[in-house]
């Protein structure tokens, strides 16, 4: 059974240290522990997704007045496939909306079509491009894709 909570300036660092090291693909912005810490102690929201009390998933969104940005949704490599990025994406939308966001916003791989098939189907429309925004390991740089809804 998978648990999402709401993580906030008291998380135990063990549990911080769980999701940086949650397995990622090359050239995927995975998170730190000290960056996951700071938004946690923050003004940023950050759910975490577990199974069985395992974390195996987290999602960093920030919120100003009535727009939402969209930071990051990381899934364990071994956990992808399973519905865990529509289950955090739907938790943080209703939050943002009970807390008056009426917009959001994000960026994407312009590589990662399986992410943005995802932010398709819930309302995300492409609404420009960021040139050689991402770096790779291999030095090559990526464009971002940038998408927004309404919420």
């Amino acid at each position: 059974m998978f648990d999402i909570t709401m993580l906030g300036a008291d998380v135990a660092e063990d549990t911080l240290a769980h999701l940086a090291a949650l397995p990622c693909l090359p050239d995927e912005p995975c998170w730190t522990q000290a960056q996951l810490r700071r938004a946690c102690q923050g003004a940023e929201l950050v759910l975490a997704l577990y199974d069985n009390g395992r974390p195996v998933a987290y999602m960093v969104a920030a919120q100003v007045l009535d727009q939402a940005d969209i930071h990051t949704i990381v899934v364990a490599v071994d956990w992808r496939g399973k519905g865990l990025a529509k289950q955090l994406l739907d938790a943080m939308l209703a939050i943002l909306r009970q807390q008056g966001a009426q917009q959001a916003f994000l960026e994407v791989r312009q590589s990662n079509l399986i992410a943005q098939s995802l932010y398709a189907v819930y309302g995300f429309a492409a609404t420009g491009k960021r040139l050689n925004y991402y770096s790779n390991q291999d030095g090559s740089r990526e464009h971002a894709i940038l998408m927004t809804r309404l919420l």
